[in-house]
């Protein structure tokens, strides 16, 4: 590639990210929501209501055989009826779509930037380099892939992409590992709380770590990695706040001891630092528990292509939602 090509590569690329600079709006016009936060209001109505015994529907949790899906990139409000309806009756890979799909959405404007980022890094690359080269074509494929999810996201309401906490966890409740690590690690609510969104605020509080136990369980590299996370700390750690849980040594050896079979280099200087602290806090038979249990997950992983976990914990699933449906 020439350094002309280069120069023009860049200069489509800060002309697209200064096209694509607009917030992301709704169908109805209202602004997408984004973030993650906490309504004390609307958390303490969901405290009252469960304690008078009233509950927020909860979405039909039981397995459907599978179905045919829609192409990739289709746009969501086309199809965004029969997805939940086909989700509202069972079917896993429907409820995994339109989660993940929605999720799409919901980070759009959060991940509007990382173009730049790219075109930003490959200008201070040394010139010619495979760096530069590296940079350069991660810039294209990101703004490629915004340009794609503005199609998808296209026409959405503000009442069906505020679903879309309420859907991650649907699919998690439907079996899907991968929702299951999202909605522990990084529950896609808005800014502000309805009292459904509280909610399912309390019941992510309660579940978190069920859910990431059984992505974990059943090899789910983004489970485990929250796992690790949460076992290492003591907490599950969001933007909006944390979860306080209590260290455990035990699972943090075991994660990390399965994790470094597979993770990016960075990842396995993190897991061994964890390994050396964690087995210097337990005694032999703390020891033998973490390495049986790390036998356990080194099981369910086997076979496991590596993943960059630092490149971004969710950007495979992002990139291809569902692929393993």
């Amino acid at each position: 590639m020439t350094r002309k090509t280069k120069v023009i590569l860049l200069a489509a690329c800060l002309v697209a990210l200064a096209l694509g600079a607009m917030v992301f709006k709704s169908g109805d016009g209202k602004p997408k929501p984004h973030g993650l936060a906490t309504t004390h209001a609307a958390v303490d109505d969901a405290h009252k209501a469960k304690a008078a015994g009233e509950t927020v529907e909860r979405f039909n949790a039981m397995p459907a055989p599978m179905i045919p899906l829609p192409p990739p990139d289709t746009p969501l409000d086309a199809i965004f009826d029969d997805l939940a309806q086909a989700a509202d009756a069972g079917h896993v890979a429907a409820a995994c779509r339109l989660a993940w799909d929605l999720q799409r959405c919901h980070s759009l404007e959060a991940r509007s930037g990382i173009p730049g980022f790219y075109v930003e890094s490959a200008a201070r690359a040394p010139g010619d380099s495979p760096e530069e080269d590296g940079l350069i074509a991660e810039a294209m494929a990101a703004q490629d892939r915004l340009a794609r999810d503005e199609q998808v996201c296209e026409g959405l309401s503000a009442d069906e992409l505020g679903q879309v906490a309420g859907r991650m966890l649907q699919a998690a409740q439907l079996g899907h590992p991968a929702s299951q690590a999202m909605f522990a690690i990084w529950p896609p609510f808005g800014p502000d709380l309805s009292l459904e969104e509280a909610e399912l605020a309390l019941f992510h509080r309660d579940h978190a770590m069920d859910f990431l136990r059984k992505g974990a369980a059943s090899g789910e590299p983004t489970a485990l990695f929250g796992l690790f996370h949460a076992c290492h700390f003591g907490e599950i750690r969001m933007l909006h706040g944390s979860i306080e849980l209590g260290r455990d040594p035990v699972c943090a050896m075991a994660t990390a001891i399965a994790l470094r079979e597979f993770a990016d280099p960075r990842t396995v200087v993190d897991a061994d630092l964890v390994i050396r602290e964690s087995a210097s806090a337990l005694d032999p038979a703390g020891r033998q528990e973490a390495a049986k249990r790390a036998a356990f997950y080194r099981q369910r992983f086997l076979g496991q292509s590596n993943f960059d976990f630092a490149g971004g914990i969710f950007k495979s699933h992002l990139r291809a939602p569902c692929s393993d449906l």
